[in-house]
């Protein structure tokens, strides 16, 4: 799972994550600049299930909501 999330962040030369300066939802949270695109069908719930299923983890067929990843954890 740290390999698939590290693979879908654009980083700097140093090998950073790049931070998207005031494009969080508050002032404790950040975005940051990323592989691939986002979507109403390629959302925060896909990236998540996609590392699921490729680290071999419980997944969903389709992830419109988080509620169908979170009940595989429960």
């Amino acid at each position: 799972m740290n390999a698939y999330l590290q693979n879908t962040f654009e980083t700097d030369k140093n090998g950073m994550k790049i931070i998207l300066e005031n494009k969080g939802y508050s002032s404790t949270d950040d975005f940051y600049k990323s592989k691939g695109s986002y979507s109403c069908f390629k959302t925060c719930n896909s990236w998540v299930n996609t590392g699921f299923k490729e680290s071999g983890l419980k997944s969903c067929l389709w992830t419109p909501f988080d509620f169908g990843l979170l009940n595989k954890y429960e």
